[in-house]
């Protein structure tokens, strides 16, 4: 059995209709055959046990899932392997100091991120890079004031992904390990 962190994109995060109650995310995955189902804060964030290959569960666990708005949620599944080195490829290390100025997104497999339009909306003091599937975005002055981080997911050529800043990643790989030790 292996370790897995899910990720679904845009599940209650300020919007109408994008509503999902943790304790039915986590019934949800239960009755996928998940097992020791953690979630973490109220946006789309779980930690599992499962034998399944992660593109078949992240297929699974989108058709399971019905928002209120009535749309099924991207859902990205990473293994505790990936999530490490999405840590450990961070180009901007000097953000730890302030874990929430950098974005990490995590994109589907078809994403094919145009670098240039991204860097072209990037202000003065942000940054864009890309490591292997995961965009990371720094925006100092915060995502939601950010040109970069709004627009970024129209850049990725016809593919998606799901952000998350580097304090819940860092805190979904905690959790990840510790499931692993178990």
């Amino acid at each position: 059995m292996q370790t897995l962190i899910v990720l679904l994109r845009g599940v209650n995060v300020g919007g109408a209709g994008t509503g999902l109650p943790m304790d039915r995310f986590r019934a949800v995955l239960s009755d996928l055959g998940c097992r020791d189902v953690r979630t973490y804060i109220q946006s789309g964030n779980a930690v599992l046990r499962s034998d399944r290959d992660p593109a078949a569960l992240a297929d699974a666990i989108s058709g399971a899932i019905r928002l209120p708005n009535g749309t099924q949620p991207m859902t990205i599944v990473l293994t505790l392997a990936e999530i490490e080195h999405s840590l450990a490829a961070n180009p901007y290390p000097s953000a730890s100091a302030h874990p929430r100025t950098l974005h990490l997104l995590f994109l589907s497999p078809d994403a094919l991120p145009d670098l240039a339009a991204l860097a072209a909306l990037t202000a003065p003091h942000e940054r864009v890079a890309l490591g292997g599937r995961v965009l990371y975005l720094l925006t100092p002055d915060g995502a939601g004031a950010s040109t970069l981080a709004n627009r970024a997911p129209r850049h990725l050529g016809g593919g998606t992904g799901t952000a998350r800043n580097l304090s819940t990643v860092t805190a979904l790989a905690a959790m990840a390990r510790a499931a692993a030790g178990d």
